[in-house]
């Protein structure tokens, strides 16, 4: 699965659970994300949308697990 309008492959996907447009996805960087001179990390990246996939927000890399809060309403 290609997302991100950047051609990096997804490798999780959560939907939201209350808010159905919302989604976290995370996909690992590659040896071609950096340049000749800088050495090769790799590592997962987490991104969000609010509308689907049309545009992906960058929300933080070095990340391991990630997951939607949810909290109980009184």
């Amino acid at each position: 699965m290609r997302a991100l309008n950047s051609g990096k492959k997804v490798h999780e996907f959560h939907f939201h659970p209350n808010q159905r447009q919302w989604a976290l996805a995370a996909g690992w960087t590659s040896c071609a994300d950096f340049n000749d001179d800088e050495p090769c990390e790799i590592y997962k990246e987490l991104y969000v949308t609010k509308d689907l996939g049309q545009t992906w927000q960058f929300m933080k890399s070095y990340v391991f697990d990630f997951a939607w809060g949810v909290t109980k309403k009184s």
